[in-house]
């Protein structure tokens, strides 16, 4: 059976990872800048301002546990693959997933 083509959630869902983690350190300046009672007010302003005019696909709660392959949103199991419940039974019967295989006894 052929692999399924990403649709167009995965690929968005795979788009804000990429996002989010590109700009993890500099939201993690911005916000230490933001809260930083020390520091005075303009400069923590200015901070708080960067940090709201960044794209909302650069915030981590916008990531969304979707299926690798079918982009499926619920339903998702094996972290580690990153598969849902029913790619992840099709992909271990055709042995595509290194240390799964169907149990029998």
């Amino acid at each position: 059976m052929p692999r399924a083509l990403p649709t167009w959630a995965a690929l968005r869902d795979a788009r804000i990872r990429k996002s989010v983690a590109d700009n993890e350190l500099l939201r993690k300046a911005y916000k230490y800048i933001r809260d930083n009672a020390q520091l005075d007010f303009r400069t923590r302003a200015a901070a708080m301002h960067k940090l709201n005019a960044m794209p909302t696909s650069t915030i981590p709660s916008m990531v969304v546990n979707r299926c690798k392959l079918t982009g499926r949103g619920g339903g998702r199991i094996a972290n580690e693959f990153g598969l849902c419940r029913h790619r992840f039974k099709l992909e271990a019967e055709e042995g595509n997933l290194p240390g799964v295989g169907r149990a029998s006894w």
